[in-house]
C-alpha cells in the first residue's frame, strides 16, 4: 500500500511541475486570432524557435539587458529556459512585423505579454495573455497600452512619461506598475538582439 502510495505522488508530483513549467512558455494558445488583434490588417504569419541554449550562447547580450535595466534576466524573465518563439507577419507579400512574448515575475505571480513590433523597431501593440493581478483590467485597458506605442526597439520607454492604469493605485498596482514598463522594455530588447540582428 506504501508503494502504491508513493507511486501516485510521483505522478502527481510529475503532472503538478509539468503544468507549472508550461505556463512559463510565452506560445500563444490561439495565435491567429491573438495576432489579428495585435496587427488587423494579417493574412499571414510564420512562427520560428530560439532554442535556450541559442540565447545562453551569447551571454554579452544577456548582460547588456541586465545593466541596462538593473535586473537579474534569469530571475525577472521566467521563460529564459523555455524555447523563445517569434511570430513574423505579413499582408500578402509585405511586412508588417514581429511579435514575441515573455513571462515576467511580478507582485503576486506572474505576467505574461506579447509585444507586436513594427519592421522599424516601433511598437504596434500590446497584448496581455495573463496577469497575476487584481488590476488586470486597467492594465488592459486601451488608454494604458496606447502610452507605448511611441517607444519601441530603438527607444527604451521612460517611465516618468507613463501614467498608472488607476486614478488611485494601490503599493502593490504602482510596483506592477513599474515592473511593467520594465518587461515592456525587456522585450524590445530581446527582440533587438535576438531577432532584429540575427537577420
Amino acid at each position: 500500500m506504501n508503494r502504491f502510495k508513493s507511486i501516485l505522488v510521483l505522478i502527481g508530483l510529475f503532472f503538478s511541475m509539468n503544468s507549472f513549467a508550461e505556463n512559463y512558455e510565452a506560445i500563444l494558445p490561439n495565435p491567429d486570432k491573438t495576432l489579428k488583434y495585435l496587427f488587423p490588417t494579417l493574412t499571414r504569419y510564420e512562427v520560428k524557435d530560439l532554442l535556450p541554449e541559442q540565447v545562453f550562447s551569447q551571454p554579452e547580450k544577456i548582460k547588456n539587458i541586465e545593466k541596462e535595466f538593473k535586473v537579474n534576466l534569469k530571475s525577472f524573465q521566467l521563460n529564459l529556459d523555455s524555447p523563445h518563439r517569434f511570430y513574423t507577419v505579413y499582408t500578402g507579400a509585405g511586412l508588417l512585423g514581429v511579435v514575441y512574448g515573455g513571462v515576467y515575475k511580478i507582485s503576486e505571480g506572474m505576467l505574461q505579454l506579447f509585444v507586436g513590433y513594427k519592421p522599424n523597431g516601433q511598437i504596434q501593440s500590446i497584448y496581455i495573455q495573463k496577469m497575476d493581478s487584481p488590476a488586470v483590467s486597467h492594465f488592459r485597458s486601451r488608454f494604458f497600452l496606447n502610452q507605448f506605442k511611441s517607444y519601441g526597439t530603438e527607444k527604451i520607454i521612460d517611465i516618468a512619461y507613463i501614467n498608472p492604469p488607476l486614478r488611485l493605485p494601490s503599493q502593490t498596482s504602482i510596483k506592477d506598475h513599474h515592473i511593467f514598463v520594465t518587461a515592456v522594455n525587456i522585450n524590445a530588447k530581446f527582440t533587438k538582439y535576438f531577432h532584429f540582428m540575427s537577420q
